[in-house]
């Protein structure tokens, strides 16, 4: 991890910008840095700045023998900001998009402080109808929050089965195992499993973080999907 802040110098400091850049790897023993959700930079700033930071982090990459540095600007770039970062940037090939080092760009937030009926009930109709046809259809959900490895083959063939369907790309086995270990050590997550008919047709990952819980990875049967 490599962490810096962009400063304006003068009679005094001022502090416009911050980027924390991850060192992840490559084919044949290369690397590149990759600054997930940033570099953030105060918008007031954000076209004199680029030329600069283009020029500070191809040092800092050329530094550590990094091939290449990607940015995630956030807050994410508007038409305007896009304009100005092609003047100094190149935009990643699309199908890099889906690569699993990189995070999502949008994400869905939702407040439990309500009761269980007050949530019900704010929930789309349509959405209620499917809770009421799986319950039918004998979907049973169990919260694991404990013994996590003895899950572990079930997690990563149902997410191989999902990545497959969806075109997209997994960690190592390897990184998914560490957190599980992890998991199991620091008691700071659960899996979710869902069950129809004796079989496990989901299975989703849970990480606490203060106050929110973050649903981070989710694997299903293509068969059993809409229930």
């Amino acid at each position: 991890i490599h962490r810096y802040a962009i400063e304006i110098t003068g009679s005094s400091v001022k502090q416009i910008g911050y980027v924390q850049f991850i060192e992840a790897s490559l084919f044949l023993g290369k690397k590149y840095l990759y600054a997930s959700y940033g570099p953030v930079i105060d918008l007031k700033y954000f076209a004199e700045v680029l030329p600069f930071i283009k020029s500070e982090f191809t040092k800092i990459a050329q530094g550590i023998g990094a091939a290449f540095f990607r940015l995630d600007f956030t807050p994410t770039l508007s038409d305007a900001t896009t304009l100005l970062c092609k003047k100094t940037f190149f935009k990643s090939p699309r199908k890099t998009y889906k690569g699993a080092h990189f995070q999502n760009r949008e994400e869905w937030f939702l407040d439990i402080r309500p009761n269980e009926s007050e949530l019900y009930n704010t929930i789309h109709s349509k959405h209620r109808y499917c809770f009421r046809s799986a319950e039918k259809k004998n979907c049973k959900v169990v919260i694991i929050t404990e013994r996590f490895m003895d899950h572990f083959d079930t997690f990563c063939t149902l997410m191989k089965e999902t990545a497959s369907r969806n075109s997209f790309y997994l960690h190592s086995e390897d990184y998914y195992r560490s957190i599980f270990t992890s998991l199991e050590t620091s008691k700071s997550g659960y899996l979710v499993t869902t069950t129809v008919d004796g079989v496990i047709t989901n299975i989703m990952l849970f990480v606490y973080y203060g106050r929110t819980v973050m649903y981070v990875f989710s694997g299903s049967i293509k068969d059993q999907k809409n229930i």
